[in-house]
């Protein structure tokens, strides 16, 4: 039955589903995958790297959070990631904001995860109907859109990891130079798209997966394969090392600069507490009611969205249960299935695999083992498959076995349907979006700092109040931000503020002591975004003036300039314009003095004035701070990270090594004649 369907007929089908239901979820709720991080965090990072790109710049540094911060190196901004510019520029295009970009990112990368998982399924010799369903349950499950709405990185990465698992599967089978290029490729993207522990999670179950499969098919290769001489297991293994070894000198760009991130972060330079790492495990009785029981308003109650996690359908899980029992030619299969996915269901919660993995290095530096249901489901989904083949065997002798199949999909699609329109919706709020900031030009004349009520909820922080990353978005200047690879120095000159980046007050009272109101005028400290509900002490002598339906803007006049003279701070600020990675300013003086740029000072920060280069020192502030002759000059003070450009080198010399190797054996295999 199976076999009707042509080679493009069945991928070109599924597309054109996963599609059609993603818009039926757009239409009941707009712009579904822009919440939590995508709002607050991502979207901000991406439109920064296109800004600077248009500029003619990569996106290293940005001065438009923690006081100035690199951001390449924090690895999340995805800065080398080309679909996140692709879906900026399209939905600039078609619908004239930046706010629609997250929500293409999501609809690409899920038609690309149910067509690989599609492919996937028939590399193990299950037929078109079993692909078909496994593609449209791996999209549409729980995980990826009810995490991925927050995290685009987790649908970005349901996309890749089917498709990396089919070409790491055919390494052991073909030792053409074609699906190691390709299987190489897709791991360095899927490292491109800048989550660190997911990419480390998908290497874990990559290898695991393909070692265990290779151990086990001793005997033939995948029904799909015209290979048939297996590749042995030394041979194998020295293939998939290479791979991830060429992965990692492609990535070398990025992976130099974050290792000395990394190195300097206040939360990731070293492994987390045990409390830390194991907070956000997923239990298995939870684990149970989201499988089967996600429409139950009780449980709702008691879990919020979390309880929607595990959810992958009902049909799946009868045919996975029906694959444990399976026979022979998939019953090897089944066990490995089953196994990965217990594996991964174990360490999402909290267990004896949870406490094993904590003490390898570099993964007790991941939180949220919840994260690990990603591949729990995945491999249920997958056994599920497995469940369907052996079933649609026997109805493959019944006198009409369309309806069968058509019913089978039919329940599945409308299950996953259903349970992303009718269940709650309410923990995640859309907020107001799209957003224009009506006063970017007069609030990018100096910082920002957010006040918000101690009642208020992260979910409710709208982006008018300019906190996370708004400020970036916007084009504008905040005191803090959002990023989980912050450097300790910046995090302690932002008063320790991540995430949500505001201040609390209580009683609706903002009032400053003087220590407090120093502190952020020596930063530049400007404007105060407060809530509207927030107000301000008469006495006080920050100047209200701006008071809207939804916020409150205060200025204060004491606040000091983003460049100024150090023995003359009260004069207007000089001349300057910031660029992505760097600040032109011009000075006319007639005597020599130090200027300073109110900036967070960095060792990484070079200078120029009038093209000779001169040294850049640190203030007793720890702003950048620079000597200046008299007279009339231009000066450039540019983040410049050698890290980064070392790791072009490596790649540089990698690409000209091997495209030398290449052009020697096609030299050495052509006919003596040519």
């Amino acid at each position: 039955m199976s076999r009707r369907f042509p080679q493009y007929f069945s991928p070109l089908c599924l597309a054109l589903l996963i599609l059609s239901l993603v818009g039926i979820i757009e239409w009941q709720y707009p712009h579904y995958f822009l919440k939590a991080d995508n709002l607050d965090q991502n979207l901000p990072y991406y439109v920064h790297n296109l800004r600077a790109v248009l500029e003619g710049e990569f996106p290293l540094f940005n001065f438009h959070q923690f006081l100035g911060t690199p951001v390449f190196a924090c690895i999340q901004s995805a800065a080398l990631y080309l679909p996140n510019y692709i879906a900026l520029v399209l939905s600039k295009w078609l619908c004239g904001n930046y706010y629609w970009a997250i929500d293409l990112l999501a609809a690409f990368h899920l038609v690309a995860a149910a067509i690989g998982f599609s492919l996937l399924t028939r590399q193990w010799g299950l037929g078109t109907i079993s692909g078909f369903f496994a593609g449209i349950s791996w999209a549409l499950c729980g995980f990826v859109m009810r995490v991925g709405d927050g995290w685009i990185q987790v649908i970005e990465y349901a996309a890749f990891f089917p498709w990396i698992l089919l070409y790491g599967q055919r390494l052991a089978w073909t030792p053409a130079l074609r699906p190691f290029i390709i299987l190489t490729l897709l791991r360095t993207a899927a490292l491109w798209v800048g989550n660190p522990p997911f990419f480390m999670y998908v290497v874990t179950f990559d290898l695991l997966f393909a070692f265990v499969c290779h151990g086990i098919n001793r005997d033939k290769p995948p029904p799909v394969s015209n290979e048939s001489d297996k590749v042995g297991v030394l041979s194998f293994i020295i293939r998939h090392c290479s791979s991830y070894g060429i992965a990692a000198i492609l990535s070398a760009p990025l992976l130099l600069p974050a290792f000395s991130q990394i190195a300097s972060s206040a939360d990731r330079s070293s492994a987390l507490t045990w409390e830390m790492y194991s907070r956000g495990g997923y239990t298995f009785s939870l684990w149970v009611r989201g499988l089967l029981l996600p429409f139950n308003s009780e449980y709702y109650q008691l879990f919020g969205q979390e309880l929607f996690f595990p959810h992958i359908g009902w049909l799946p899980v009868i045919f996975a249960l029906a694959a444990i029992f399976c026979r022979p030619p998939y019953r090897r299969l089944a066990i490995v299935l089953l196994l990965l996915a217990g594996v991964s269901l174990l360490w999402a919660n909290n267990t004896f695999v949870t406490r094993l993995v904590y003490h390898i290095p570099f993964y007790n530096r991941q939180r949220f083992p919840f994260k690990l249901l990603f591949f729990s489901s995945f491999f249920s989904i997958a056994l599920a498959a497995v469940g369907l083949e052996r079933l649609l065997d026997a109805v493959r002798k019944c006198q009409r076995p369309e309806v069968i199949v058509t019913v089978i999909l039919v329940v599945q699609v409308t299950n996953l349907l259903a349970f992303h329109l009718s269940t709650p919706y309410d923990t995640r709020k859309v907020k107001l979006i799209p957003y224009t900031e009506q006063l970017q030009e007069k609030l990018s004349t100096g910082r920002i700092v957010t006040i918000v009520s101690q009642e208020t909820d992260d979910q409710d922080k709208q982006p008018y109040l300019l906190g996370y990353n708004f400020a970036t978005l916007f084009g504008l200047y905040h005191f803090a931000g959002y990023e989980t690879l912050v450097s300790r120095a910046n995090l302690e000159a932002a008063l320790e503020r991540n995430g949500s980046a505001d201040f609390f007050v209580d009683n609706n009272m903002f009032a400053p002591d003087p220590s407090e109101l120093e502190y952020f005028r020596h930063w530049g400290v400007k404007w105060y975004v407060l809530e509207k509900q927030i107000t301000i002490p008469e006495s006080s002598i920050l100047r209200t003036v701006y008071r809207g339906n939804d916020r409150l803007i205060a200025y204060d006049p004491a606040a000091r300039p983003f460049v100024y003279w150090e023995d003359d701070p009260e004069t207007e600020a000089v001349q300057h314009r910031f660029s992505t990675n760097s600040i032109r300013i011009e000075t006319r003086r007639e005597r020599p003095g130090r200027l300073v740029v109110n900036t967070l000072y960095n060792r990484l920060f070079t200078a120029v004035i009038d093209d000779r280069q001169v040294d850049v020192s640190a203030t007793s502030g720890n702003q950048i701070g620079l000597l200046i002759p008299p007279g009339q000059h231009v000066v450039k003070v540019t983040y410049h990270d050698p890290y980064f450009a070392a790791g072009w080198y490596v790649t540089g010399a990698f690409l000209c090594t091997a495209a030398v190797w290449i052009f020697m054996r096609r030299r050495k295999c052509a006919p003596i004649g040519d």
